[in-house]
């Protein structure tokens, strides 16, 4: 497992490998790959997440097929092809995008492509990723409205006692999504004592919003649609920041602007930032850890 570490007075967070690592992969050969090529799945390196429950393993329908790879990528193929389809139990709904931000670090490019632009900025907390939905499915000639709760990587099905479906039921989600005028998605962060070791010190099960969605259209709501929706409905958005952002020109500018103490707690540096520009529905989204986080608690 790669943490983050100091390594002769600097930041290291990455692991240099030798080409043999990537079976057939030679100095002379690489080309199959290409410069700057993904090797993740040759190298089975897998995401560590700490705090996945042992009975909600990963359980995400990833097509093998290239071609149906491909054609899944375009809304009218995976209209009519994936009600065909057998997927697994517990499998990511496929109308929903997952959580996960991507770090500056594997994206500096977009600081230059997007310099010009006006971002708001939510502290990044460390809990775990929980999503809400409302979606009419057909039953038989009639359309039924549903309500599904999602952890990281896996629609939870049947109700339990998990932290996913005790937040679910303290905030009165599946009455929120399910009255709703319209197929809504909410995404945030959960926490709990006992979850992430609780670094913030929480006493009893709490949520913070960070996405709103149609699911319909795919429209996430603005920073303001989501505070009116979010107090409207007695949720907790997670801490702003600030509400207007520009870029900074180069990713240490970015890891440095990410250091800070939480606003949840404030004796504890929080984990980072989020960086956020919703127009016309689209969102641009990119996450900035702390290192002075990591360090401690990676």
């Amino acid at each position: 497992r790669i943490r983050t570490i100091k390594l002769r007075g600097q930041i290291s967070q990455g692991l240099v490998l030798p080409l043999t690592c990537v079976e057939g992969l030679t100095a002379t050969n690489f080309q199959k790959y290409g410069e700057g090529g993904d090797v993740t799945e040759a190298l089975g390196i897998k995401h560590y997440d700490p705090d996945a429950p042992s009975n909600q393993k990963d359980a995400v329908y990833v097509p093998q097929n290239k071609l149906l790879k491909y054609l899944l990528k375009f809304w009218i193929c995976r209209k009519i092809i994936l009600p065909f389809i057998r997927k697994p139990k517990g499998a990511w709904p496929e109308w929903v995008s997952k959580t996960d931000e991507p770090r500056i670090q594997n994206m500096p490019s977009v600081l230059e492509r997007n310099k010009d632009k006006e971002f708001f900025v939510t502290e990044k907390i460390d809990y775990q990723s929980v999503t809400f939905f409302a979606r009419k499915i057909k039953k038989g000639l009639f359309l039924k409205k549903i309500f599904g709760v999602c952890s990281r990587n896996q629609w939870i099905k049947t109700e339990n006692d998990s932290l996913y479906w005790k937040v679910a039921r303290k905030y009165n989600i599946e009455k929120i999504l399910l009255d709703y005028d319209g197929e809504l998605t909410i995404q945030g962060e959960q926490g709990a004592p006992g979850v992430q070791k609780n670094k913030y010190g929480l006493k009893e099960p709490r949520l913070w919003v960070f996405n709103v969605i149609d699911n319909r259209t795919g429209r996430h709501f603005s920073l303001e649609e989501m505070e009116d929706f979010c107090e409207k409905f007695g949720l907790e958005m997670v801490p702003l920041l600030e509400r207007k952002f520009k870029l900074p020109g180069t990713v240490a500018e970015m890891v440095e602007y990410s250091k800070g103490k939480s606003v949840v707690a404030q004796n504890v540096d929080r984990e980072g930032v989020v960086v956020r520009n919703i127009t016309d529905g689209h969102k641009i989204s990119v996450k900035s850890i702390n290192t002075i986080f990591l360090l401690k608690f990676d």
